[in-house]
């Protein structure tokens, strides 16, 4: 984490700003140039000097632990970019947000930088990730892999958090490989494709490849364990032979 800067004005919880003018031809130069001017302004933003609790409520913790590299489908875009707030308010990072094909032909790939805020749970102040947002017409989504690693906080982990719901896509396995966690979701995926997604945890291994779905099923798991806390339904645990799940 480093040294807070001042609160810019109408900065809120889950407030995303944009860089000027958004998204454009893609420029490793640019965007750092771009991330360390919205910082810049962010510092001088207030306009005036506040007192006590107004202090400690207008300022930003710029925070990173890891970089979330999320590939997005921008049809599914509009209902998983909240999730990616939930995300950052518990684990802030350098978030890349990805969408390929979601530009016109002859567009390239393009981007723009933000800022997703969100309050320190003490009330004093925001803790901000920063976030870059590629673009790219279909055939520039190659480009992606480079243009990430570009831009990665090199003494920080990867995490990729995959929510685009084809498999084997080239441009999302080549992120994978950069990986050191990958977060994938079965639930997202095409219908009748799950197990694939199985298949790749029982090859990589489950330390470096999660389905986090499965999480999703911990409060009933939790139920069904408390069933056999009891003695006399433990001995029924030797009995079981076939178990059906459905949904």
């Amino acid at each position: 984490m480093v040294p807070v800067v001042s609160l810019p004005l109408g900065v809120s919880e889950g407030y995303v700003q944009d860089g000027p003018g958004g998204s454009r031809p893609f420029d490793v130069t640019t965007l750092e140039g771009e991330l360390r001017s919205m910082w810049k302004r962010a510092g001088a933003g207030s306009g005036g000097k506040a007192n006590g609790d107004e202090a400690r409520s207008a300022v930003i913790y710029r925070a990173a632990l890891s970089n979330l590299v999320v590939p997005l489908d921008p049809a599914l875009a509009p209902r998983l970019n909240p999730v990616l707030l939930d995300v950052t308010r518990m684990h802030p990072s350098r978030l890349f947000s990805i969408e390929a094909g979601a530009k016109p032909k002859g567009s390239g790939l393009r981007a723009r930088i933000g800022a997703v805020c969100h309050r320190r749970e003490s009330g004093g102040g925001l803790v901000c990730s920063e976030q870059i947002v590629l673009e790219s017409d279909p055939s520039s989504a190659a480009l992606i892999p480079s243009a990430i690693r570009s831009l990665l906080v090199g003494e920080l982990p990867v995490v990729v958090l995959d929510f685009h719901p084809g498999l084997g896509v080239p441009w999302v396995l080549e992120l994978m490989q950069m990986a050191d966690v990958i977060l994938e979701d079965s639930c997202v995926k095409e219908a009748g494709r799950e197990p694939e997604v199985w298949r790749s945890i029982r090859i990589e291994g489950s330390h470096k490849i999660h389905d986090i779905a499965w999480s999703r099923l911990h409060p009933w798991r939790m139920v069904l364990a408390e069933v056999f806390d009891d003695k006399e339904h433990l001995r029924a645990l030797g009995t079981i032979r076939h178990v059906e799940i459905g949904f």
